[in-house]
């Protein structure tokens, strides 16, 4: 006899109590409510009758299970039988009731989804209330009539589109790339990928596309490169099965005389040569609509085109947009190039998405929102002119990207009515001979012309700080002294040179007639130039992190090669990961052996965004004698650059976790990727939190 989770749960607790347990606490054990409780055991004793087993329960009292130590015993080991039902939280529930509609199509009655779930009739419809709005925003209808059964009804287009969505939303796309290949590059036979999509067909798609030489597909960013790949292998499967799209005439006729469409050609004939079947222009043409739709990592056109006059009404409507953000700064923003080319290149494609009712993904949205909820609401006044002018609504997943455009023109603009000044800086040492003189030339030659150094004995201060100083630094403590001052080695490192960089910035900014520029905070500008940096930079490690595997017999430099492999975008790329990362293994070795881990990091110029990823053994631990006793493979990658400290101290934040964070260890170790990424999320969230203490308080 099966029983549903819960019950299962249930009769565990009641056989392991020979008093009765309150329904209280029978509710909190199995994280339910009193009323769910009572209407699952509705026909318990039904169940329980085969065992020779009852339910005793008295208000006030609790619930008790009856019967003989044998009759417990026998229903004991029925339960051991079967294995221990993982309990399915709502949220799950839910999104596996999405998937199996999605999967079936066809009516089915209530029954089905209870029995295969192992919950009740009322939790499903309960459950079908809730998922319908899902499937609204898809532009489906969930319908439910009685003694019919559940069904969904909707055009091929809201279905397919539904389909990619659900896929995109929820499944991570470093394991379909990984998928795509076996441990030495060669197609993988079988594939668990999920129930949604053919494993042969997705593999068969990438392969294909790999033929293309394309500079737009190059240009792709990975998550529209993994949307259009979603996309090409639901619509082969779908075509394999007789079912249809349908488009207006006009609109194909339009799209055909389009550059973009000359590429969907190419990639439809390849899908006909590949797969042995015809493909209308009604696909075609919807191939070409999500080749329009994807964002691109930038903007590729010849110097001599002129690129404004070509989307001059895109343009006019940007230029609506600015003023709809800021109508006092709109004369200055509109003179941007940065925020115009930006715009243009962020629209073009958005404006598909958002006609075709195409979602996109913003992790940092929340951040943004939260940080700078004056932007965001001036970047959602901007959105209603798309509005006005196309009809199209605008999810705030979409404005916080046109919030991040916004934001950095506005930090350009202020940086713009800002001058540079030479920064003077006071040395101070015992005597003001000597050391003083050895700090001053290790200042002088590393900022160069943007200081003035002067230097100073301790007494020289018994007045006050001497006049025109901006920045006081001294390698002893100061006594009595009421002002500020950084305290430094007396030949200073590198910390200490970053210490007086900052405050060099601080200070090196005016504007003209007016003291330095300050937030209400006190903090510069600056400082709103470095929080867009850090999202952008969380951004690109949530997007980018992946857990691949790989046989537990390789050996050291090729596990560096296979992480190049995947991180590099380039031949060039690829060398320069591969060199770097070996380089720093020359070191010192990076195999915590008591945290079964190798930890391969670099700064290097193979990549453009820090990286953090995570490579597992097929079966436990790595073999190899480098690697010995390791269980996972961590890959930190951090981009050479000006940016270079705050990523060095947003991946040792991570790093530190790996021995701090026992949990984060164990999610790693794990393979689960959605755990991963949630523990990778708050950790960086508490960085980013803590960062902005720093910054503004």
């Amino acid at each position: 006899m099966t029983f549903t989770p819960r019950l299962n749960h249930l009769f565990r607790i009641l056989l392991k109590n020979t008093e009765p347990v309150s329904v209280s606490e029978l509710a909190s054990l199995l994280n339910t409510s009193k009323r769910t409780l009572f209407r699952d055991m509705e026909n318990v004793d039904s169940q329980l009758r085969a065992f020779h087993l009852k339910i005793n329960a008295k208000s006030g009292v609790g619930i008790r299970l009856e019967g003989s130590e044998q009759d417990r015993e026998r229903l004991a080991q029925a339960l051991l039988s079967e294995e221990e039902p993982e309990p399915m939280d709502k949220e799950s529930r839910r999104k596996r009731l999405i998937l199996e509609i999605l999967k079936n199509q066809s009516v089915q009655k209530l029954y089905y989804y209870s029995n295969l779930f192992k919950v009740s009739e009322g939790t499903v419809s309960n459950d079908m209330d809730v998922i319908a709005d899902w499937f609204r925003e898809n532009d489906l209808d969930l319908s439910r009539r009685q003694g019919y059964g559940v069904a969904l009804e909707g055009t091929e287009e809201a279905y397919r589109r539904a389909l990619s969505q659900f896929i995109y939303e929820n499944i991570g796309r470093e394991e379909y790339w990984e998928a795509s290949s076996g441990i030495n590059g060669n197609p993988a036979e079988q594939i668990d990928v999920y129930p949604l999509l053919d494993a042969k067909i997705f593999n068969q798609v990438i392969s294909a596309l790999k033929t293309i030489p394309n500079r737009k597909l190059e240009r792709f960013t990975e998550s529209s490169r993994f949307r259009l790949v979603i996309y090409l292998s639901i619509a082969v499967e779908r075509i394999i099965r007789q079912k249809t799209i349908s488009m207006e005439p006009e609109t194909i006729e339009k799209l055909k005389a389009t550059e973009d469409y000359v590429l969907a050609d190419t990639i439809a004939d390849m899908l006909e040569d590949s797969f042995q079947f015809k493909i209308c222009d009604e696909e075609r043409a919807y191939i070409c609509i999500h080749i329009k739709s994807a964002k691109q990592k930038y903007i590729d056109k010849n110097p001599d085109d002129d690129f404004f006059i070509d989307h001059y009404d895109l343009i006019r409507m940007i230029y609506r947009m600015i003023e709809r953000f800021d109508p006092e700064m709109a004369q200055e923003l509109k003179t941007d190039e940065v925020l115009l080319s930006g715009l243009i290149v962020h629209l073009d494609p958005t404006l598909i998405r958002l006609k075709h009712n195409m979602a996109i993904q913003n992790n940092m949205l929340d951040q943004i929102r939260a940080m700078y909820p004056d932007i965001f609401e001036k970047s959602k006044n901007a959105a209603q002119v798309i509005w006005e002018s196309y009809g199209f609504a605008v999810p705030d997943a979409e404005t916080g990207y046109l919030a991040t455009h916004f934001g950095a023109a506005v930090i350009r603009l202020k940086e713009r009515k800002l001058q540079r000044k030479v920064v003077t800086i006071g040395v101070v040492c015992a005597s003001g001979i000597g050391i003083s003189y050895l700090m001053s030339s290790r200042i002088k030659n590393t900022f160069k012309a943007d200081v003035l150094l002067k230097t100073y004995a301790q007494e020289d201060l018994a007045e006050g700080t001497p006049p025109d100083i901006d920045i006081l630094v001294s390698s002893f403590p100061l006594k009595d002294v009421a002002y500020p001052y950084l305290l430094v080695s007396p030949l200073p490192t590198d910390e200490d040179l970053e210490k007086i960089r900052e405050e060099i910035n601080r200070c090196a900014y005016v504007e003209t007639g007016q003291l330095p520029p300050e937030t209400k905070n006190g903090s510069s500008s600056g400082h709103l130039h470095k929080t867009w940096d850090m999202a952008e930079s969380i951004q690109s490690v949530l997007s980018q992190f992946g857990i691949s595997y790989t046989d537990e017999n390789i050996k050291f430099a090729e596990l560096v090669n296979q992480a190049s492999q995947r991180f590099g975008d380039s031949d060039t790329d690829r060398r320069l990961i591969f060199n770097d990362l070996l380089a720093r293994e020359k070191i010192s070795s990076q195999v915590v052996v008591s945290y079964q881990f190798a930890l391969l990091h670099a700064r290097t110029g193979g990549v453009r965004k820090p990286v953090f990823s995570v490579i597992l053994p097929n079966h436990p631990p790595f073999c190899s004698e480098y690697l010995k006793g390791a269980v996972l493979a961590v890959v930190m990658l951090i981009p050479t650059g000006s940016d270079g400290k705050e990523n060095s101290q947003m991946m040792g934040k991570l790093s530190s976790a790996l021995i701090e964070d026992e949990d984060f260890l164990n999610a790693l170790k794990s393979g689960d990727r959605d755990v991963s990424y949630a523990k990778i999320q708050e950790i960086l969230e508490g960085y980013f939190a803590q960062k902005i203490k720093e910054l503004y308080l």
